[in-house]
This record gives C-alpha cells, structure tokens and sequence, in this order.
C-alpha cells in the first residue's frame, strides 16, 4: 500500500506526463501548420495566378458565407451558396440574381422554374400553356425564327408524383416540368 505522499507524487506524475503528452501533440500540429502554410507560400510564389484564384475564392467563401447567416436564402452551407454563386456567374448573373434563381439537388445546379420561364422569355422566346386541365398541359415555345417545340405533360409522370411541389401546387408543377423539358432538349444553351 502506497503512503500518502507516493499518492499525490503519482498522481502529479500522471497529471505531469499528461500535460507533456498535450503540449507535443501541440507541438506536433503546429508545426504540420507551418509546414503546410510554408508549402502554400512556396506554390504561391510560384504562381501568383494561383495565390490570386485562390484569394478569390476565400474573399467568395466569405460572401457565401454571410449569404447563409443572412438566412435570405435556401442554401444549406457555404460552399452550396458558393456553388451556386460561380455557377451564376458563368450564366451571367450577379450573386443575388444566382442565389434566388439556382438551387442544389442530386448533385447538379438546377434552376428554379420561373426563373426558367423569365430566362426563356428574356431571350426572345414565347410561352403557351395549351389544353390545361388537372390532368396535363401541353407546353409550347415559340419564337420569330421559325423555333418551335412542345412538351406534353400528364399528372400521372413518375417525376412530378415523386415532387413535394406538385402536392401544393400541381398546375404551376406541371407546368414548370415542362419548360424544363423543353429548356433541357432544345434550349440547352440559355442554361450553360
């Protein structure tokens, strides 16, 4: 049995060892934070393009940032709003423009479909909503070159039973589908 003073000796040993044992593991990150921010410095020098893309990006991640803590917007983090930013940016919009048009889901960037609707018509095209009933609509797009295409839309569409728009609003759900349609197969190029 250990004497009183062997207790607190061993105990202030541990506690010693312990401390040693953190301030390595300290020491051990700092300097893999160095060496990585060393390694940074040496790629930058060696490519100022680079260190610029780079600032960039940061300055973008911070915006994208502020976007999500502003709640304004249905991104889930930063970089989804970042996405969804540079995205907009190679369609032309401004980073609101893209945060209220664009939006994320299976792995691709997809557009809301009145923002659809607004990009079709800004680019000259017409819209038509023929033979509408609960049960379909025919979606047609014209415009004065002669360009004409339909889509034919049922409520029964695997697609639209699958979304939680079509329960709330099934007409503009319907709709909607098939000027994504009709954007997809031939007006791939006002979405690049």
């Amino acid at each position: 049995m250990e004497n009183p003073i062997q207790e607190v000796q061993s105990t202030e040993l541990i506690q010693v060892r312990e401390q040693l044992l953190k301030t390595q593991n300290e020491n051990a990150d700092l300097k893999m934070r160095a060496i990585k921010v060393f390694e940074e410095n040496e790629m930058y020098k060696a490519s100022p393009e680079l260190a610029a893309q780079m600032a960039e990006m940061q300055f973008q991640l911070k915006v994208a940032n502020h976007f999500i803590t502003s709640k304004a917007f249905k991104a889930v983090n930063a970089e989804q709003a970042y996405v969804m930013i540079k995205a907009g940016a190679e369609m032309g919009m401004k980073p609101v423009e893209a945060m209220q048009a664009l939006y994320c889901v299976n792995g691709s960037v997809k557009m809301y479909g009145d923002k659809m609707v607004s990009r079709i018509t800004q680019a000259g095209y017409k819209l038509e909503y023929l033979n509408e009933t609960q049960k379909g609509v025919t979606v047609k797009v014209t415009n004065k070159d002669g360009f004409e295409a339909q889509e034919i839309v049922t409520a029964d569409d695997p697609i639209l039973q699958k979304s939680n728009a079509y329960k709330f609003a099934p007409k503009n759900k319907m709709r909607f589908h098939g000027v994504r349609m009709i954007a997809s197969f031939h007006l791939p190029h006002l979405f690049n």
